[in-house]
């Protein structure tokens, strides 16, 4: 930027500091530019983000319950309320085959997202609606079932435009509890390798 001067009346000169008209818009321009190319970067970073922290917060829930169950020697689970939340809590009657019992909830958790949906896919106690844990810290099971899968989504789908928009948690028999990686469609792998497709 050049110093200009103004010739001020009574003689001697000032310099004037500051931005002409055209630097000022060749600046906005610039900034305009940056913002237009940043943003859907931003907005991605912090989907994926919500997805993640989501898939933890669910797998710290499962983790919880398992402990749980160590701890009291009683089955504890956790289900899937309404697409929107889960809790932790002891199994209703201390029945392998119940459901959680909310008057009892360890926990409560939600997706960290508005646009984020969690549902249970796989569980492995027909009609329980809990992904539940024995004393032993095993997954409990029934009707030939080996595992169980929770999917947390971004507008009902696995995949958005080539981009994954799902996280899923996985829990073997033994009760080891992990997030599922994805392969490079955006689906989720299940403990076979193979896509998981529903949300």
């Amino acid at each position: 930027m050049e110093s200009r001067t103004k010739i001020i009346q009574g003689g001697g000169a000032r310099r004037v500091r500051g931005l002409t008209l055209v630097e000022l818009l060749v600046t906005m321009v610039i900034a305009a530019i940056l913002l237009a190319y940043g943003v859907p970067s931003l907005q991605s970073f912090v989907a994926s983000n919500q997805l993640a922290t989501s898939a933890n917060e669910l797998v710290a829930s499962l983790n919880l319950a398992r402990s749980e169950a160590v701890r009291t020697s009683a089955p504890v689970g956790v289900c899937v309320e309404g697409g929107n939340s889960w809790i932790v809590a002891p199994l209703t009657g201390g029945s392998l085959t119940a459901t959680c019992d909310k008057t009892q909830t360890i926990r409560a958790g939600a997706p960290s997202g508005p646009q984020l949906t969690v549902d249970a896919l796989i569980v492995p106690v027909a009609g329980s609606g809990a992904i539940a844990f024995d004393a032993l810290g095993r997954l409990v099971t029934s009707g030939g079932a080996t595992l169980a899968e929770i999917m947390v989504c971004r507008g009902g789908s696995p995949v958005a435009g080539g981009v994954s928009s799902s996280r899923a948690v996985l829990v073997a028999q033994s009760g080891r509890i992990r997030v599922a990686t994805t392969d490079t469609n955006g689906y989720p792998l299940d403990a076979n390798g193979a896509e998981i497709a529903g949300c």
